[in-house]
């Protein structure tokens, strides 16, 4: 009697896989040999063929990627400062930086070279080369250096305009200076922070700032916050003292005029409001009671560091320390445009109008910028 047959019937299995990955862009390679067979009749063992099928897998990572291509642009910032306390002797300091223009400008924070008397920079191939301060802005804590003259790497700075909370980026830097090109990656948490001038080294408070939770550590400040294109949005710059992987970096956007302006000038030449703010939003508003929940809040929580300063054009215009700035010559201000982001349109001499909230009424204050003063 004889049996039918049934065929295609599922593969079995009967090797296992091997998979090898390698470096950026990395391929593995796997050899899976499957068995396949009919039904056998009864009393049969069945015929058994075996396939070799090689599989290749490449890895293309972008967050690899994006630190080949900004690495090497990225410098250890090694300073030397004297300080005198009963008897003058030489203190050492780190910090990192990024080599923006092939003539050799270095984009880092101002605190990291404050004071120095002499910086060298290492790059990732090992050389040492001496940088000399062009220029430097305590309203945003970044400095400019310039390299001797030579053959040097340069990073891309991107947009920081379009970044989203959850966007994937990547911080490169040299924690505690000894651990050169350092990578670390994160989100975005939040955007258009803004850290109180006790909690940094400037005395300034620090605005237009984002923050991520990729891991920062001393050393790393000047160092750039990248995406996943390979481009700077931002510089490294402080990190929450009592709490983890709560960083905050210098919106890219906002530095672009403090370098234009100092590699053209040698100095920070910008427009002046004379005010000290806090960004409102629906959480400050709950907070402080306040009948908005977008707009700026002219505060200022230190005694020596006023809201308004005195003889500034805020000051001459009438403006006041609980005032909330709603627009700056009818553009609103809010978590979409930020005062920095206006501000940094503007020009010395140019006359602007505040729409400003006071005692639940709106009211018009015409002001003329003028440089901020050194």
């Amino acid at each position: 009697m004889q049996h039918a047959q049934r065929s295609c019937l599922p593969l079995a299995v009967v090797a296992a896989l091997s998979l090898i990955v390698g470096g950026a862009g990395g391929a593995g390679a796997a050899t899976l040999i499957a068995a396949s067979w009919n039904r056998p009749t009864a009393g049969e063992r069945p015929p058994v063929a075996q396939v070799n099928v090689t599989l290749r897998l490449n890895e293309e990572s972008a967050v690899i990627q994006a630190a080949e291509r900004v690495g090497p642009a990225v410098v250890t910032l090694q300073t030397s400062t004297r300080v005198s306390f009963y008897r003058s002797f030489e203190v050492s300091g780190f910090g990192s930086g990024v080599i923006f223009d092939q003539r050799g400008y270095v984009l880092t924070n101002k605190h990291v070279i404050e004071g120095a008397r002499q910086i060298i920079a290492i790059l990732s191939d090992g050389r040492r080369v001496e940088a000399t301060l062009v220029g430097r802005d305590p309203l945003t804590d970044l400095a400019v250096l310039q390299l001797a003259p030579g053959d040097y790497p340069v990073a891309e700075l991107g947009d920081s305009s379009d970044l989203k909370p959850g966007q994937l980026v990547i911080a490169i830097g040299s924690p505690l200076g000894s651990y050169q090109n350092s990578v670390t990656t994160g989100v975005v948490s939040a955007l258009n922070r803004t850290i109180e001038a006790d909690q940094t080294n400037s005395g300034e408070a620090l605005h237009d700032l984002i923050q991520a939770d990729a891991a920062i550590n001393p050393g790393n400040s000047g160092g750039p916050l990248v995406n996943s294109l390979g481009q700077v949005i931002g510089i490294n710059t402080v990190i929450a003292s009592r709490a983890q992987n709560i960083g905050f970096a210098i919106a890219i956007n906002s530095a672009k005029p403090v370098v234009q302006s100092v590699i053209e000038t040698g100095r920070v030449v910008r427009p002046w409001l004379g005010i000290r703010y806090l960004p409102n939003n629906q959480q400050l508003a709950a907070l402080q009671g306040l009948p908005v929940d977008y707009g700026v809040l002219v505060y200022s929580d230190t005694p020596r560091l006023p809201a308004v300063e005195p003889n500034s054009p805020a000051a001459r215009a009438g403006l006041r320390a609980g005032d909330i700035i709603l627009a700056i010559n009818g553009q609103r201000l809010d978590a979409r445009r930020s005062l920095a982001d206006v501000m940094q349109k503007l020009r010395v001499g140019d006359q602007v109008t505040l729409t400003v909230l006071r005692d639940g009424r709106e009211i018009p204050l015409t002001l003329t910028l003028v440089e901020r003063p050194t």
